[in-house]
Parts: structure tokens; C-alpha cells; sequence
């Protein structure tokens, strides 16, 4: 599984995901990265998966519009029992 990254010049964590190839024109980058805003390695963690789900979303969003199939990810329920554990 997929954890924050640590910016190894502040501290800060992030998620980074690559974007999946059909989506890459659409959303112009490759690689989504966007700041948990936190430099805590367990709050990161529980931000995670909530910026995780954020980018699913995205996707889907993104799939829709463009008419794409969907491809399999790990559910919104899943996120949430993962996070709380």
C-alpha cells in the first residue's frame, strides 16, 4: 500500500500518486501531489488515506467526463476502516 512522502528539505509530508495514463491530458500532469500539511508521521497517515480517497474522486470525476471505464480501487468504506485502525 501506498504511504505519505516525506520532503526531505521541510519535513512536510504529501501524497504522490501517479496519474493514471488516460487521465493525463485531462488533468494535465502525470503526478498528483498535493501537502497533508502536516510534518506528524501519524496525523500523515490518517491524511492520507482521506487525500487518497480525495484523488480516487478526482479520477472517477475525471473518468466520467471522459467517458472512460472506471477501473477497480479500494472503496470509500475500506478508506474509512483503514483510518480509524
Amino acid at each position: 500500500m501506498s504511504s505519505p512522502w516525506k520532503d526531505p528539505r521541510t519535513g512536510m509530508y504529501y501524497i504522490r500518486r501517479g496519474v493514471p495514463e488516460t487521465l493525463q491530458k485531462a488533468l494535465g500532469h502525470k503526478t498528483y501531489k498535493r501537502s497533508l500539511g502536516t510534518k506528524d508521521p501519524k496525523q500523515a497517515k490518517k491524511l492520507f488515506l482521506l487525500s487518497l480517497q480525495e484523488s480516487d474522486t478526482l479520477f472517477a470525476k475525471t473518468r466520467h467526463t471522459l467517458g472512460t471505464p472506471e477501473r477497480s480501487e479500494i472503496s470509500s468504506e475500506e478508506i474509512r476502516r483503514l483510518a480509524d485502525a
